[in-house]
């Protein structure tokens, strides 16, 4: 993942904390956040082909999810809860990437 990208899932969290604070949730009580492609190469000065993979690479690996509202209406985005998971407790090298899970939650 380049470093775009984890700046724009850095923001977009920032972004879901004042969803959250606004009280921006759907139907079933999931916050979400609006934050528009143009708006993302407004405040990152990236293009939109740029912009758009990020939003790919993050959909990819289930970071976000986003939920299309219909014409020309911006795209709701739900951003995964991301809690880290010791599974052992051991510091050897060869078996590190193995103690670590990953649990990723839409919120």
């Amino acid at each position: 993942m380049q470093g775009f990208v984890c700046v724009l899932c850095y923001i977009l969290l920032d972004r879901l904390s004042l969803s959250i604070k606004n009280n921006w949730h759907d139907e079933n009580g999931i916050v979400y956040l609006i934050f528009t492609r143009k708006e993302v190469q407004d405040k990152l000065n990236l293009s939109d082909k740029t912009v758009t993979k990020a939003f790919k690479q993050l959909s990819d690996v289930n970071l976000i999810y986003e939920k299309k509202q219909g014409f020309s209406k911006p795209k709701l985005i739900y951003v995964a809860k991301i809690q880290h998971v010791n599974l052992e407790n051991t510091h050897n090298r060869k078996n590190y990437e193995q103690s670590i899970l990953i649990i990723i939650i839409l919120i």
